[in-house]
């Protein structure tokens, strides 16, 4: 199957540009969720956009390695990765860039842009062959286990602010910001 394949639902389909838009514009966006878990190696060297929260990480000289488990991307009410409660399974990220321990702390959620290296073994995850993205870009919410829902209006009713950020390789470091 190639990455022109047309399928129904979608990994995401953003309105949100969180990442820089010729990264974007690579991103095949008909590759379905839970096709792309059910055929780890059918959609090798295909571009997708695909986030989580972090399960664990490892740093390494070449950058982290991420175990992120797979949610859907929400556009509504706001952007990014949600526990709709499907369970879509665990993959890996690989992403070249710096990132601190603070961004990769497991429980923080993530989307990233990259490309799909089909099942492989990591040192994450030595023992079993794991769905492997190498991320051109990533966007994190230090929500350290937290839903994004929680940080949009508190119990109080009033406003609660997140903290994320985008970072791609071979750019310069985007700041965290409070939105």
């Amino acid at each position: 199957m190639t990455c022109a394949a047309s399928l129904s639902s979608l990994i995401s389909c953003s309105r949100a540009n969180l990442f820089p838009v010729d990264k974007g514009l690579k991103i095949e966006r008909s590759i379905q969720l839970d096709m792309l878990f059910r055929s780890l190696n059918v959609y090798y060297d295909c571009t997708v956009k695909i986030g989580g929260r972090i399960v664990a990480s490892r740093v390494h000289r070449a950058g982290s390695r991420l175990l992120v488990q797979a949610f859907s991307i929400h556009t509504e009410p706001e952007y990014g990765p949600v526990d709709d409660g499907k369970r879509y399974g665990v993959f890996v990220i690989q992403y070249g860039g710096v990132l601190t321990a603070q961004d990769i702390f497991p429980g923080n959620l993530i989307v990233a842009v990259g490309i799909i290296e089909g099942a492989r073994y990591s040192e994450i995850t030595p023992d079993i062959r794991r769905l492997t993205i190498a991320a051109e870009c990533v966007h994190i919410w230090r929500t350290q286990g937290a839903g994004l829902q929680e940080y949009y209006w508190s119990a109080d009713g009033k406003y609660a602010s997140s903290i994320q950020g985008t970072f791609c390789r071979n750019e310069p470091t985007h700041a965290f910001f409070i939105s």
